[in-house]
């Protein structure tokens, strides 16, 4: 008896199903929709470290300059009168004591390092840069009729362009002396430039005449006319620092709404900008 033996050839498969690569495309999406917050926090975090050393940096530069000047702060930035231009903004002060200009340029900050139109004032602008000192003014101290000195950092003089002359009350920054509680005041802050240009182009927290590089709340002085930038004024207290006597921007790009702060005793506290004034602390307030 024959037997006759039918051989079948299978034929090999070499790719995938339909079914089989939806799966998998299914599998790397909700993987990156896990790790990609994951992976943008972490950048975050790295940017937000970077910006405390630049301001670290930067609050040791003001300490040598201050104890080469007689514990003297540098001043905030010109003033308002023509003649006080003789006289250099804090960020040009400080300058020789800093390794590289890049300390003044946050990672968040897309304003910073790029040059800045030169205004009406004329000279140079110089770039955008993402810090400010605390040059806050008010009337909150006696004899309540003029601005005083709240921060630590003052002007040239006081008198406003056209108007009364306040240098009777204060003239040029604090001194360390005057530091009631160094651990709660406020020194510098993070205000972008970016920030800044978002309210309106031609602003910047500027290298060269130091304007808009003071967080202030006398409007004669304020790079933006008594006017609020995004990042400071809608009065969230989530995302916002909105005083009614505040004026400026304070920037606030970290995770949760997160802005870092230079305090006057060296340290960099990063927490939310409302917090920095509440009913029972005033940290831009030296005399606290």
């Amino acid at each position: 008896m024959t037997v006759t033996h039918s051989v079948a050839f299978r034929q090999q498969r070499t790719g995938f199903t339909l079914i089989e690569l939806l799966v998998v495309i299914a599998i790397i999406a909700i993987l990156a929709a896990i790790l990609f917050p994951v992976f943008a926090k972490v950048r975050e975090k790295a940017r937000q470290a970077a910006g405390i050393s630049n301001m670290s940096q930067i609050g040791l530069a003001i300490t040598q300059y201050a104890e080469d000047n007689d514990e003297t702060f540098p001043l905030a930035n010109w003033g308002a009168e023509p003649l006080n231009y003789a006289f250099n903004p804090w960020n040009v002060d400080i300058a020789p004591y800093v390794k590289s200009l890049n300390v003044f340029y946050d990672p968040d900050d897309s304003g910073a390092g790029v040059p800045l139109p030169t205004g009406a004032g004329g000279g140079w602008a110089g770039f955008g840069m993402s810090y400010a000192v605390n040059g806050v003014s008010g009337w909150y101290h006696p004899p309540y009729d003029a601005p005083h000195l709240i921060g630590m950092f003052g002007y040239a003089d006081a008198e406003t362009a056209g108007g009364p002359d306040f240098s009777k009350y204060y003239t040029g920054s604090a001194t360390m002396a005057a530091l009631n509680q160094p651990s709660d005041d406020i020194e510098l802050a993070e205000s972008y430039t970016s920030d800044l240009q978002i309210y309106n182009a031609t602003f910047g927290n500027s290298s060269g005449w130091g304007t808009c590089s003071v967080i202030m709340n006398f409007p004669a002085w304020s790079c933006n006319d008594g006017e609020v930038p995004p990042y400071s004024g809608n009065g969230g207290t989530e995302s916002a620092f909105n005083s009614s006597n505040m004026d400026g921007s304070i920037s606030h790009h970290h995770t949760s709404y997160i802005s870092n702060f230079l305090f006057a005793d060296g340290h960099v506290k990063s927490e939310k900008p409302y917090l920095t004034l509440t009913p029972t602390l005033n940290q831009w307030d030296i005399s606290h």
